[in-house]
């Protein structure tokens, strides 16, 4: 194998990996809609509390993204 088909393969793998922890965090994130009365529940809070939390997090990641 050449050196540019073997970094090219590496490339490719790499951005696979890459695309599925993308995936995996996003749905991480995206689930609370689902397992928010739980949670609520779980910690004796409120419905409107537990989302508070995901809200002040994507504020926190567009503040600190949009700084660079």
């Amino acid at each position: 194998m050449r050196q540019t088909e073997r970094g090219n393969t590496i490339l490719i793998q790499l951005k696979c990996v890459l695309a599925l922890t993308q995936i995996t965090g996003w749905g991480a994130v995206s689930v609370l809609p689902v397992i928010a009365t739980s949670v609520a529940a779980e910690f004796g809070a409120s419905l409107p509390i537990v989302f508070t939390g995901t809200s002040v997090m994507y504020g926190a990641r567009l503040r600190t993204h949009s700084k660079r």
